[in-house]
């Protein structure tokens, strides 16, 4: 069975991501693990904490059961990256920095030092997220560009668009180019041609169980990416194309794209090779 990793402190922006894992854990039939970590000299004043946390997950959670992490140790990022170590769950889902606005993606210290080091993707919810209304993960979208790092993680986007019941929006952006000498929206229009046949070879190679739909945009990156987030339940970005295979590591439009995204983002480790079958490291075309 697959495991699925939140933080949790009790804080409002954590309780975001508890409403966020669960929703995972229920459509993949996955074990929710909650950690908490604390170091507290002080054993009883601990134990009550952890007691006290735990609790109120369960009241959050309902009938859904969890496993309880009670986590001893003064790095929060250091010990939920220890956990996946030896979990090696599908994803760590977390909230959003306290100081980012309500129904944006804002990193808090804790997810960049996990998106540098974690051995699996990394989920962020918004702001907000635990209050809205919410009827399931019902569009992914995907960051695809056609380079053979991006068509090797189509496969496991179909695979997770499929097994949590989505549809699949393949997404490709033409960024605006500044070319000397030439004029700017005939270059453009060549540079749009060329991607509507990526995002059809695309679509053809999403196979059959998966409904899947295309969104060919103009513009920066990073901010048009963010914007489809407004029709998404999930939007899946890149790590960037080096560093420790398999780990995360967020480059500069994946990290633009989780500042300005109104829905919870997807950060995949670099590549998918050697990864167990169902789970999310992936790698999309839209890294940075």
């Amino acid at each position: 069975m697959d495991d699925i990793v939140v933080g949790f402190d009790g804080s409002e922006e954590s309780r975001d991501a508890l409403v966020l894992a669960k929703q995972f854990a229920k459509a993949k039939d996955a074990t929710l693990h909650v950690a908490f970590v604390q170091w507290d000299d002080d054993a009883v004043a601990e134990r009550r904490r952890f007691e006290r946390l735990f609790s109120e997950a369960r009241r959050e959670l309902g009938a859904l059961g969890f496993v309880e992490q009670r986590l001893k140790e003064a790095s929060a990022s250091k010990a939920l990256q220890e956990l996946a170590e030896e979990l090696r769950p599908s994803m760590i889902v977390l909230g959003s920095c306290h100081r980012g606005k309500v129904g944006r993606v804002m990193m808090g210290s804790v997810g960049e030092r996990l998106l540098h080091g974690a051995p699996c993707a990394v989920a962020v919810a918004p702001r907000g997220y635990a209050d809205r209304e919410h009827f399931g993960l019902g569009v992914i979208g995907f960051g695809y560009d056609g380079r053979p790092e991006s068509k090797l993680a189509l496969g496991t986007a179909a695979r997770l668009a499929r097994s949590l019941d989505c549809s699949l929006r393949l997404i490709s952006v033409v960024p605006h180019v500044v070319t000397p000498g030439r004029v700017g929206a005939a270059y453009e229009a060549i540079g749009a041609d060329t991607f509507s046949e990526i995002l059809e070879e695309g679509t053809r190679s999403v196979g059959e169980g998966v409904e899947s739909t295309i969104a060919l945009v103009h513009g920066d990156p990073a901010e048009e990416l963010a914007s489809q987030g407004v029709e998404l339940d999930l939007l899946v970005v890149g790590s960037r194309g080096y560093g420790p295979l398999r780990r995360a590591l967020v480059g500069g439009v994946s990290a633009d794209v989780m500042r300005l995204a109104p829905c919870p983002v997807l950060v995949t480790p670099r590549s998918s090779v050697g990864a167990r079958e169902g789970h999310f490291a992936l790698t999309t075309g839209a890294a940075g």
